[in-house]
């Protein structure tokens, strides 16, 4: 079985490195496939995503790289796309010129709906805090509830080929200080947003990044979550949200076994340009059949 990796932020936004780097060492892993997806650039000013001066080189240098080692691994050009509401997206003029070979949806922000101002609340568990006192007045259900109708909204508006680390409101909350996973009204709120992921076939991504960096020893999404993704048959991905070279297939292993254990044995993956399923089992497990288009 081969890896691929489409959750890749380089030197162009966030990550440490340059993209060529990240190849090199995609190719040294044995990949398939390397997929680059920078955090697209915003209305607003931010130092971790692409500056709107920067796209066209970012795209020219990908395409470049795919050019020049198509012999050794495919190399595939997108963008970690941010949902928020009467923003950007995936259709605008700026990203369709970059004739993307696919998009990440993810949602980091939340909207104020009284001021219309919108709030990173990932980046720390302080702007967490802030943005729970002063925008949802303390009820964490709201914020919660907040995020996950935010996902529904950005598979109907904005269409992204994969939805990028579905339960990441839980990364400032594995101290269950603010909710628990296991209450009802959580749950509920997870099975309304696959119901609606479900019907638009959009490839939900298993993501290793909170493990590559040692903040827990979960995936994005939580086990239960996935059994509820495999119920409902909605295809995977299986990435790590690499912010570093030596994090392309960080944690991959331990990863392949869990997802085996909730029913996937299956990946989706772009291969020669269109959707694919592939093989994804750890050693000794059973697997469906393989390379049927999705």
């Amino acid at each position: 079985m081969s890896y691929s990796n489409f959750h890749t932020h380089c030197s162009y936004c966030d990550g440490l490195g340059q993209p060529e780097e990240y190849v090199r060492q995609a190719i040294q892993y044995g990949f398939a496939a390397i997929g680059f997806s920078s955090h697209a650039p915003l209305p607003d000013s931010y130092c971790w995503t692409l500056k709107d001066a920067e796209l066209k080189e970012y795209c020219h240098t990908v395409r470049s790289l795919g050019v020049k080692y198509s012999k050794a691994i495919q190399v595939y050009l997108g963008l970690e796309i941010d949902y928020i509401p009467g923003t950007v997206g995936k259709n605008s003029d700026e990203f369709r010129a970059c004739n993307l070979d696919y998009t990440i949806g993810s949602v980091h922000f939340a909207v104020d709906d009284q001021t219309g101002r919108y709030f990173n609340w990932v980046e720390s568990e302080d702007s967490y805090i802030w943005i729970l006192k002063h925008v949802f007045r303390g009820d964490i259900r709201a914020f919660v509830g907040g995020y996950y109708k935010s996902m529904p909204n950005m598979v109907r508006e904005k269409k992204p080929d994969i939805i990028g680390h579905f339960d990441i409101i839980k990364k400032n909350n594995l101290s269950g200080n603010y909710f628990c996973e296991g209450d009802d009204w959580y749950k509920q709120e997870v099975r309304d947003t696959l119901k609606e992921i479900a019907l638009s076939g959009c490839i939900v991504e298993a993501s290793t990044a909170g493990m590559a960096r040692g903040c827990m020893n979960d995936l994005y999404p939580s086990m239960w979550i996935l059994r509820e993704c495999r119920e409902r048959n909605i295809p995977i991905i299986l990435n790590s949200d690499a912010h570093t070279p030596k994090e392309l297939n960080a944690n991959f292993e331990l990863a392949v076994k869990r997802l085996n254990a909730v029913g996937y044995f299956e990946q989706s993956v772009l291969s020669d340009g269109t959707w694919k399923q592939v093989e994804l089992t750890a050693a000794g497990a059973k697997s469906g059949q393989t390379g049927q288009n999705h």
